[in-house]
């Protein structure tokens, strides 16, 4: 990637191989929530694991829920991930390279996607394939919040710095940013957004150049300039947590698939 110095629309190629826009039925306007699941090609078990736990307590009328792919040059990992669609149906591919430093590029086809199909759903959901939701709550959760517009809700970083140690994959130059602090922003691993959020986030991206972090772009950068709210949740945890924490958390991070049923037998059984 560039050092800043493209468009994102310059780097970004819309639109799916697959789209399953039946996920959403009449746009989302009898939904409560869109749950997308951002996932690597090769995370096979990440996502049956979800399937086989919260992503199946989310299987309701008013709750759908998705992987979101991009592209991979692996001819055998293409041809699984079309024999693992033809059985759930919920694999959504877009035309980017899926790799880390195009998570930015992910985001938007996840808010590209949204926009062209699920537009009228009041919540959206970005998670990642390492997250275990514990579903109940997140409801609970967007219940208690129903009147709010213009909001995004998430662990919410409020003095952070960017990362300037070359080598690393936070590390962001002072080309690209030169401020010393990053404005609040909801940490990539789980993030709730009301729908107009979406819709203006991935208009308003086109128009701006390329940030390596997906999170302290769209929910940040972004979000400040737009003056979206961010409010800080603390259901929605970073890092790894107690037994104890599964019951009154929202989202857990760093979770590998056999952890998925571990907390899913911890919350329900």
């Amino acid at each position: 990637m560039c050092e800043g110095s493209q468009l994102l629309r310059e780097l970004y190629h819309p639109g799916y191989s697959v789209a399953h826009a039946q996920l959403c039925p009449d746009r989302g306007r009898s939904m409560r929530l869109m749950m997308l699941i951002c996932s690597a090609p090769s995370h096979f078990h990440r996502r049956l694991a979800i399937r086989l736990t919260w992503g199946y307590k989310a299987n309701r009328r008013d709750i759908a829920v998705a992987f979101l792919l991009g592209q991979t040059e692996s001819y055998r990992i293409n041809q699984l991930i079309d024999q693992e669609d033809k059985l759930w149906g919920d694999v959504i591919r877009g035309q980017f390279i899926d790799t880390y430093s195009n998570m930015t590029l992910k985001t938007l086809s996840l808010l590209d996607w949204v926009s062209a199909y699920c537009q009228l759903v009041p919540r959206i959901l970005k998670v990642d394939d390492d997250v275990f939701i514990n579903v109940p709550k997140l409801l609970d959760f967007i219940t208690a919040q129903a009147d709010s517009v213009w909001t995004i809700w998430g662990n919410v970083r409020s003095t952070y710095s960017p990362n300037r140690e070359r080598g690393s994959k936070y590390y962001v130059s002072k080309v690209i940013y030169p401020s010393k602090e990053y404005p609040p922003f909801a940490s990539g691993p789980a993030y709730l957004m009301t729908s107009d959020v979406a819709q203006a986030l991935r208009t308003a991206a086109y128009f701006e150049r390329y940030f390596p972090l997906e999170d302290v772009f769209f929910t940040g950068l972004l979000a400040q300039k737009l003056l979206i709210r961010r409010k800080h949740a603390p259901e929605f945890a970073y890092s790894r947590l107690q037994d104890p924490d599964v019951f009154r958390h929202i989202s857990i991070h760093g979770v590998s698939y056999l952890k998925q049923f571990y907390w899913w037998n911890k919350l329900f059984t």
